[in-house]
């Protein structure tokens, strides 16, 4: 999935159960949940279009700041509005993707990681299907915005 969706699970997470100790290991354990989905993420991209590390920076970065938009527009944050439970929900939220980036990035897998590179490709599951693999994640962070805003 892309990180707009695992950031925004992590976040929700964290702004119904706003105990760490709680929403830390749920937001981290979400990340598989929600990868174990077929779904269609840059890294599947980046293979079927061939993407520079350039390019691959340049989609994460979008991807990240996407993320920060949406979760600042769902839960209504601002400077003088700051929630930073949801900010850490959010990158344990991510924090598997963020953990493979050396191997993403520099093909050098981190010894000390390879545990949870293996868990993380157990439980990932993404597909070249554009639509089938983006509209659960559209149809995911949709129920967020709107259970987050149920007033």
């Amino acid at each position: 999935m892309v990180s707009i969706a695992h950031a925004t699970t992590g976040a929700f997470i964290a702004a119904v159960l706003p105990y760490p100790w709680v929403y830390i290991p749920l937001s981290l354990a979400s990340h598989f949940a929600l990868d174990f989905v077929r779904h269609y993420d840059i890294g599947v991209a980046a293979k079927i279009y061939h993407y520079s590390k350039t390019e691959m920076i340049a989609w994460e970065a979008v991807d990240l700041l996407v993320s920060v938009l949406m979760i600042a527009l769902i839960w209504q944050q601002t400077f003088t509005n700051y929630n930073p439970h949801l900010w850490i929900g959010a990158f344990f939220g991510i924090l598997p993707d963020i953990l493979e980036t050396s191997d993403y990035f520099f093909h050098q897998p981190l010894k000390i990681l390879q545990p949870i590179y293996h868990l993380h490709d157990v439980f990932h599951h993404s597909t070249r299907q554009f639509w089938w693999g983006v509209i659960p994640q559209i149809i995911l962070v949709s129920t967020i915005a709107l259970a987050a805003n149920w007033s």
